[in-house]
């Protein structure tokens, strides 16, 4: 059986707009989900003035940084890898 060049191209064009299609119905559903709407109000926070390199470094320290390292304490203790302490600090 011999598939055109045509064929193909309208069979891709059709999957994308499916998949385009399937994309933006969930983001919709995601976005209209009142639990979704209550997380990204409370998840973020005030970001500090993107220009004033002491301010980034500040806020990645105090609030980032903390973040990461329970993360990664978390993951390495499912994997049943340790941490040193030299290797935290």
């Amino acid at each position: 059986m011999d598939i055109s060049r045509t064929t193909l191209g309208i069979a891709a064009g059709i999957a994308g707009t499916l998949f385009l299609g399937y994309c933006v119905y969930f983001d919709q559903q995601r976005r209209k989900d009142p639990l979704f709407k209550k997380k990204s109000s409370t998840l973020g926070g005030p970001l500090p003035d993107m220009s004033d390199h002491e301010a980034m470094q500040r806020f990645f320290l105090q609030q980032k940084l903390p973040e990461v390292s329970e993360r990664l304490r978390a993951s390495m203790k499912a994997t049943g890898n340790t941490l040193q302490e030299e290797d935290v600090e």
